[in-house]
């Protein structure tokens, strides 16, 4: 029962350890994911609006579509 307890302990510390490992890591990335979003959101929705509203030529339209 001892052994049972012990262990018992054992897994809730080393789960606790992880959860805080993953928090730190959630911390860091968090920053890193909300530049990248919202610099291809700026990207998509300017590369949209010249694909689909400006006036450009047609070849330059298939140009952007393709980096859209």
């Amino acid at each position: 029962m001892k052994l049972k307890l012990s262990m018992i302990r054992r897994l809730l510390r080393d789960h606790n350890d992880l959860c805080k490992q993953i928090d730190e890591y959630n911390e860091y990335w968090k920053k890193y994911l909300t530049v990248t979003y919202l610099t291809f959101i700026s990207v998509t929705c300017f590369v949209s609006y010249i694909v689909f509203i400006s006036d450009i030529k047609w070849y330059t339209r298939i140009e952007y579509s393709v980096v859209l």
